[in-house]
């Protein structure tokens, strides 16, 4: 019998990884269950945990290169700018899957004579460890993943890796198309450790959406406001909607901007926003009545570069913006996919994040598929639920094997 080539066993270990991936992903499992369930079922195409963590950071790696020490084991300086390299080889992977993907929807031209709007937000991925050994001394732990970063969600402090993505969002098929890994400073690091600004992350992931698709406007979260994020988005002469953090909460002030007759929204024009000093570009800030998702007082502020928006023209805009909600659902999508993991190595933890995104394109698409085969309309509700795709998916890969 002939002997397989390297070139062959590598072939099938990367197809047995993927495949073992997918059930991770279906089962929210880790390399270690999969490994184990592998031994005890007594499946001889099944890795050890060990053989699948090395080939996962392989696939965050340009061929041929080699860390020659543990990742955790550099200086923050230099994670960081291994963070770059690993970002860019994986993305040039999905950017291909992508690619693919936007090219089998545009055959029925969804994008066509429509206004294309794009979602920006944040997300976290928990990390369960306390990054100090004494906190009250000031001394935290020398190993500690310097991607993580410290957040509030519901009220509590918590630790995380943190991912800005851009997806369509609206009326058309919701595809995610970028994904940046961001590097906050956190109060455990020393004050000169780098950090990404959300301007140049927000204009990364434009870039990278305006290779495929042509963008008329931009909702934002309210972790996005800035003036420098504004300039980036109208720079491109792009639409830009978000809500304001804080306003003041007075309702006398309220009442002396213009107003829609006996209506109970609010319009504030021309509002000057500078760069280093000197006025960049006007916005509309736009008071209407608050709910319990975009505000913490009685009105909600909403800044856009629109122009002049009409007192009758507010309620259309703040409920365009709810749009943006396809985004949350999207990482309620993506997070389910994440299998568990307690590896440091931040190649890891950015290799799941990006496949677990993947998977939620290609469900999309093969939803989109189905929906225009049965004849329904593309936004109304999943008819293969993403639990069943990544089942199918999984037998798939092993059949392939």
């Amino acid at each position: 019998m002939d002997r397989k080539s390297s070139q062959q066993i590598h072939s099938e270990v990367t197809l047995t990884t993927i495949d073992l991936f997918a059930t991770a992903c279906l089962t929210q499992g880790s390399a270690h269950s999969e490994g184990e369930a592998g031994w005890f079922l007594d499946e001889n195409d099944i890795c050890d945990d060990s053989t699948f963590l090395r080939v996962i950071k392989q696939f965050a790696m340009p061929s041929g290169q080699e860390l020659p020490a543990p990742l955790q084991e550099y200086s923050v300086e230099d994670v960081v700018a291994f963070t770059e390299q690993f970002r860019e080889h994986l993305m040039d992977a999905f950017d291909a899957a992508t690619e693919n993907i936007l090219r089998t929807i545009r055959y029925e031209d969804p994008f066509d004579d429509r206004h294309v709007v794009a979602a920006v937000d944040f997300t976290h991925v928990p990390y369960h460890v306390w990054p100090w050994i004494d906190k009250d001394e000031g001394i935290p732990k020398s190993d500690y993943p310097p991607m993580v970063r410290g957040y509030v969600e519901d009220g509590e402090l918590k630790h995380g890796y943190t991912f800005a993505t851009i997806t369509i969002v609206g009326n058309d098929v919701p595809i995610l198309l970028g994904i940046e890994p961001v590097k906050e400073r956190s109060e455990w690091e020393p004050d000169d450790a780098p950090a990404d600004s959300k301007d140049e992350v927000v204009a990364r992931l434009l870039e990278r959406a305006q290779q495929y698709v042509d963008l008329d406007e931009v909702l934002l979260d309210r972790g996005f406001y800035s003036s420098d994020v504004y300039a980036e988005i109208h720079d491109r002469e792009l639409v830009y909607t978000a809500p304001v953090p804080k306003y003041e909460d007075d309702y006398e002030a309220i009442k002396k901007i213009q107003r829609a007759d006996g209506g109970d929204a609010a319009v504030k024009h021309d509002v000057p926003l500078a760069i280093d000093g000197e006025v960049h570009h006007t916005a509309e800030f736009l008071y209407v009545p608050a709910s319990s998702d975009d505000a913490d007082g009685n009105y909600a502020v909403f800044v856009t570069n629109r122009d002049h928006v009409a007192p009758d023209e507010i309620a259309h805009v703040t409920n365009s913006y709810n749009r943006r909600w396809d985004i949350e659902n999207q990482y309620k999508t993506v997070k389910a996919f994440l299998p568990k993991t307690s590896s440091k190595d931040y190649r890891v933890r950015l290799f799941s994040f990006v496949f677990a995104a993947l998977l939620y394109n290609l469900w999309r698409l093969t939803d989109y598929l189905v929906k225009l085969g049965t004849d329904r309309d593309i936004r109304s509700a999943p008819v293969l639920t993403a639990r069943t795709f990544v089942r199918a998916v999984g037998q798939s890969l092993r059949a392939g094997g």
